[in-house]
């Protein structure tokens, strides 16, 4: 059995199948592969576009749901398009996770330097509130 298996199932390289890829794409493939040349790529871009846009009329042209819906619905199926998203009963983001990044991200930065001046100028201002008379030279304005 395992002899008729080897003889009659292949193995191998399997060709890459692109949608259609006629006569004149394989031409235009092979002369890119060749030369190089960006025009070549473009006609054959231009071309592959043409011929997948004709199969495409051509084959929607043939839906009939009166006739054969079979076929129609089998085409919509495998486009997709019958398909439903699945329905989600949670949500995927926690409150706890949106929680957590808000803390990480609105941290502002500790400046040591600029807190210790702060309380300083702080401190002048304080004691010389019950004066009434602010002196402009030990007050910096940050701005």
């Amino acid at each position: 059995m395992q002899k008729a298996a080897r003889h009659s199932i292949p193995r191998g390289f399997r060709p890459t199948y692109t949608p259609c890829l006629y006569k004149e794409c394989q031409d235009l493939l092979k002369q890119y592969e060749e030369y190089g040349d960006p025009d070549i790529a473009d006609h054959l871009i231009e071309s592959l576009d043409a011929a997948r846009r004709h199969r495409w009329e051509k084959l929607t042209s043939k839906m009939n749901f009166t006739h054969s819906s079979r076929k129609s619905w089998a085409l919509i199926r495998r486009l997709g398009v019958a398909q439903q998203p699945p329905k989600s009963t949670h949500p995927s983001v926690s409150t706890n996770a949106v929680a957590a990044h808000l803390i990480q991200v609105a941290k502002a930065t500790h400046d040591n330097k600029f807190e210790r001046q702060v309380r300083m100028q702080g401190r002048i201002l304080l004691q010389h509130m019950s004066d009434k008379s602010l002196p402009h030279h030990s007050v910096k304005r940050r701005f």
